[in-house]
């Protein structure tokens, strides 16, 4: 995600909310609706993890899901039913989530609230249960595994370390080893590394260390960075993905 939509719907629901309006607006009008149901699952699965694995709002919430069906020809994600299209090259085939026991390489193949563990989509492991470090048996995500078993991740004000980790999906980190709200930065203050914060919603990170507006549709651009959520540039302006000439 360009803008730091976590922390934004955490702590900012408002513009969260207007940030999916617009996506939802655009495909509406375009004849591709997102996807509400998709789109509330992903919100509403385990722990935060259909969230957390994307980094960000769900990319259900975001774009209007294709015709394509698994296996057929896609040149982009939205060509596809799943929002998944695996291109090696120009073009590439839609692809399907796998479902619980499915085999899969990375939790991003997997449905929504299921972890890959041991190549194959499982549940993930509720606290206080068994886990191994091999990947055969994985926490999810707001719980990570120590001494063998899920811990949750840190409460505000609770030691933390690299290894015990803060609860980000009630946008904590460790600072001075000790778990802090992370800090949002307005537009114009500082998101250098010293500053510990992240852009709010609708801003980016710029050049200059300091958090910029994005550009909104039809703006001028040099990378995607620097467009609001959703839009990608091409050809210098900021705009929804072209169509593909794939299928």
């Amino acid at each position: 995600m360009r803008a730091f939509c976590l922390v934004d719907r955490l702590r900012y629901q408002g513009r969260v909310h207007r940030c999916l309006a617009a996506a939802c607006a655009h495909f509406d009008a375009s004849g591709a609706p997102v996807d509400r149901v998709t789109c509330a699952d992903a919100l509403n699965a385990p722990y935060c993890q259909g969230i957390l694995s994307s980094g960000g709002v769900p990319k259900s919430c975001l774009e209007g899901p294709g015709k394509g069906g698994a296996g057929d020809r896609c040149g982009r994600d939205a060509d596809c039913r799943s929002l998944a299209c695996d291109k090696k090259n120009e073009c590439g085939k839609c692809v399907g989530y796998a479902v619980e026991g499915a085999a899969c390489e990375a939790a991003a193949d997997c449905k929504f609230g299921l972890l890959c563990a041991g190549g194959r989509c499982e549940q993930p492991s509720a606290p206080g249960s068994k886990c191994d470090l091999s990947g055969s048996v994985l926490c999810s995500a707001g719980t990570f595994c120590v001494s063998g078993s899920c811990k949750p991740n840190g409460a505000a004000g609770e030691a933390c370390d690299p290894f015990d980790q803060c609860d980000l999906s009630r946008g904590l980190t460790c600072e001075n080893a000790t778990c802090t709200p992370l800090k949002v930065a307005e537009l114009g203050a500082s998101c250098s590394s010293e500053t510990n914060a992240r852009c709010a919603g609708g801003t980016f990170c710029g050049d200059a260390k300091t958090c910029e507006n994005a550009a909104a549709e039809g703006e001028p651009c040099s990378n995607s960075q620097k467009c609001q959520t959703t839009l990608t540039c091409v050809n210098g302006h900021c705009s929804y993905e072209v169509a593909s000439t794939c299928n």
